[in-house]
Parts: structure tokens; C-alpha cells; sequence
């Protein structure tokens, strides 16, 4: 594993055989409501060809992971949005910019809002880099 990997997801935790095969009771079946604000597609089809364009591919803009080099035909074209400005802080019908959005691979998707408040991108890279 590289150095790098293994200093961002070192485990913090260890499993025992027992708590391997141990059983678990399933907890109860809740729902749940999620507020969310629908993007703009045409915008995200924009960044994707304009990192087509520039890069040649839709490699995240924080660790260079590509889906479709990975998983081939299977990750074509699949990639995560991210905002720089947190959808959250915006208001109803403000506009979103192609600047504002981040491809990143759903790895640090989730290290980015991993923490309230989440992390801005450079504060990722930082990370990335060591």
C-alpha cells in the first residue's frame, strides 16, 4: 500500500474473530426526510466535456481517480459533483457557476463533508499530497 494511502486510512480499529462472527439484531426500519436542491444538468454535462476537453478524461480533480480507467465501459462517463460553495449556504435561485463545481471520485466526496464544517478542496489536496 503507498504511503500516502496508508497514512489517510490508516484503521482506527481492529476486529477479533469473535466480533467477526458474533450476530447482530437488526434495528428498526425508519424513514427519514433529506431536503435537497436539484443541479442543473446542462451544467454538469458542461464540466464533464470541459474536463474531457482540457484533460481527456473525468479524473478527480483532487486524486486523479478516473472511473472509467478503472472499471472500464462500466465507470464511462462517471464522476461526482461537488460544490465549492456548499449547496446548503445558497439561496433559492442562485445561480451555480461552472467554476463552483469540483469532479471528484466518491472517495473524496466523502473526506470532504466527513466533518461539519467540511473541507474546501486545496485543504484536501494538502492532505492528498502529504
Amino acid at each position: 500500500m503507498h504511503k500516502r494511502w496508508k497514512k489517510l486510512f490508516a484503521p482506527k480499529f481492529s476486529l477479533d474473530e469473535k466480533s467477526e462472527t458474533e450476530e447482530r439484531e437488526q434495528k428498526e426500519l425508519f424513514e427519514r426526510i433529506h431536503r435537497s436542491r436539484e443541479g442543473n444538468p446542462k451544467l454538469r454535462s458542461e464540466k464533464k466535456n470541459a474536463s474531457l476537453k482540457k484533460n481527456g478524461d473525468l479524473g478527480c480533480e483532487i486524486c486523479r481517480f478516473d472511473f472509467e480507467r478503472a472499471y472500464g465501459d462500466l465507470g464511462k462517463g462517471f464522476v461526482e459533483f461537488h460544490h465549492a460553495k456548499p449547496a446548503a449556504q445558497m439561496t433559492a435561485g442562485e445561480k451555480t457557476r461552472l467554476s463552483d463545481l469540483v469532479l471528484v471520485c466518491s472517495n473524496c466526496h466523502a473526506m470532504l463533508h466527513r466533518n461539519e464544517p467540511g473541507l474546501t478542496i486545496e485543504e484536501l489536496k494538502a492532505l492528498w499530497r502529504g
